[in-house]
């Protein structure tokens, strides 16, 4: 446990550093999808994802509509998320899924998003990308899911 605390506090002191120069986000805004491989034990099949979020300096809340499809078992819903950025993007939620079984759906979430301040379009002035990993509870079940998301933000880089 004491491992876990020192490396929180290690990961907690990037963000200052790399933001020395920077204004942190305020009332940034966040959209886009993703696209995931998802398995248990027993199953595979794959996970399309559409997020948006709202960021306030180092905290990030989100909505997240899932498509899940494991052994043609379809499943679909949203998830709610709250994330913290300490160099990585750290959190979790609970959402609810439906369609061929039903029920809520538990996570932990950490990602690594990489951007940049090319994208120039209305509201929106970066985008970026997120390699992740969440392990969702659903139906007394672990499911791992391993993805990617694109996303386009109001932030200024």
């Amino acid at each position: 446990m004491k491992i876990i605390i020192i490396l929180l506090f290690m990961f907690s002191a990037i963000p200052v550093y790399s933001f020395h120069n920077k204004q942190l986000p305020e009332n940034d805004i966040g959209t886009g999808p993703s696209i995931a491989y998802v398995f248990t034990d027993n199953s595979r099949g794959y996970s399309i994802n559409y997020d948006t979020a709202y960021t306030y300096g180092y905290c990030t809340a989100s909505v997240n509509a899932k498509y899940l499809n494991m052994d043609d078992i379809e499943n679909f819903g949203l998830q709610s998320e709250f994330t913290f950025w300490f160099f990585l993007n750290i959190g979790g939620g609970i959402g609810y899924l439906g369609g061929d079984t039903e029920g809520f759906i538990y996570h932990g979430f950490i990602g690594f998003p990489i951007g940049d301040d090319d994208f120039k379009h209305g509201p929106f002035h970066s985008y970026y990308i997120e390699p992740y990993y969440r392990l969702n509870y659903f139906n007394s079940e672990f499911i791992h899911e391993f993805g990617i998301m694109l996303k386009i933000t109001t932030y200024t880089i």
